[in-house]
C-alpha cells in the first residue's frame, strides 16, 4: 500500500511537465506495454475497422490527439468527448448509455483488464501515432518521502525510463500535456547506443500535422527529446498548439 501522496498512474495521463504538482516525483517506471490504440465496438457487434464505419458514426474519446487523428484520417466519423475510467466506459458503451457508437481505447489498458479481445481494430502506430508515455505505468510519491522512494526505485525498468524521459522532455519543450493534440514516441537502439524520438503536433481541425525526429546518445534522452520538440516549434508548431477543436 502506498503512503499518502503516492499513486499508480498511466504515464500518458500525467499532467504536462509544466503542470505537475510541486513536491511529487516519479519513483518507479514499469516496463512498457503496447503503445497502440484500438477501436472498440459495443459487445455483440461484428468486427469492423474505422474506415468501414458509416458516415456520421460517433466515436468516443477524451483525448484531443485521438480526436484530431479522427478528423484527419477519417473525416466521415464524428469524435465525441466521453468521461470515466475504462471499465465505466466499456460498460456504458455496451449498455448504449455512453452516447457514442464506438470508442477508442488504449490497447495496453484493455490487456490489463483482460479484455484485449474487445479490440475490433488495432490502429497502426505509423499512421496513428501514440501518446507520450503510452503503455507505461509509473508510481509517484512525495519527493520528501525518501523511504518510499528507496523502496520503489528497484522496480524501475531502465530502458523504459529512458524512453519516458525522452518523451516527456519533448512534451515539456512543447509546453504540452495529456490534453495536447500531439504524439511523442521514442525508440531505443541499444546496440548503437542511441535513442530516437519521433514527435508530431496535430491540427485539431484535421489538417496536415507537423512531424520531427531526433536521434542521440542513450546517455542524454532528455536532450534528444528537447531537440525533437524544438524542431517542431521552429517549424510553426505553436500555431497548431494554440488552436482549439473546430
Amino acid at each position: 500500500m502506498l503512503r499518502p501522496g503516492g499513486r499508480i498512474a498511466c504515464a500518458k495521463d500525467l499532467p504536462g511537465p509544466h503542470d505537475r504538482t510541486p513536491g511529487i516525483t516519479v519513483a518507479a517506471v514499469l516496463p512498457r506495454e503496447d503503445v497502440r490504440d484500438a477501436l472498440v465496438l459495443p459487445a455483440g457487434r461484428p468486427p469492423a475497422a474505422l474506415a468501414e464505419l458509416p458516415p456520421g458514426t460517433r466515436i468516443g474519446t477524451s483525448a484531443p490527439r485521438r480526436a484530431a487523428l479522427l478528423r484527419a484520417l477519417h473525416p466521415h466519423l464524428v469524435p465525441v468527448p466521453i468521461r470515466g475510467n475504462a471499465d465505466t466506459r466499456l460498460n456504458a458503451l455496451d449498455a448504449g448509455t455512453l452516447g457514442v457508437d464506438a470508442m477508442i481505447a488504449a490497447l495496453a489498458g484493455l490487456r490489463r483488464l483482460g479484455l484485449a479481445d474487445r479490440a475490433s481494430q488495432i490502429l497502426d502506430p505509423g499512421l496513428w501515432p501514440p501518446a507520450a508515455g503510452a503503455g507505461i505505468v509509473v508510481i509517484e510519491h512525495r519527493i520528501d518521502d525518501h523511504t518510499t522512494g528507496s523502496l520503489l526505485a528497484p522496480l524501475t525498468h531502465a530502458p523504459t525510463r529512458l524512453l519516458l524521459d525522452a518523451e516527456r522532455a519533448a512534451l515539456a519543450t512543447l509546453h504540452g500535456g495529456c490534453l495536447t493534440a500531439a504524439s511523442v514516441h521514442a525508440t531505443l537502439d541499444e546496440a548503437a547506443g542511441q535513442v530516437t524520438v519521433h514527435a508530431t503536433v496535430l491540427d485539431p481541425a484535421g489538417g496536415a500535422p507537423l512531424r520531427s525526429a531526433a536521434t542521440g546518445p542513450l546517455s542524454a534522452p532528455a536532450r534528444v527529446g528537447r531537440h525533437a520538440g524544438e524542431h517542431l516549434l521552429d517549424n510553426g508548431a505553436a500555431r497548431l498548439l494554440e488552436a482549439g477543436p473546430p
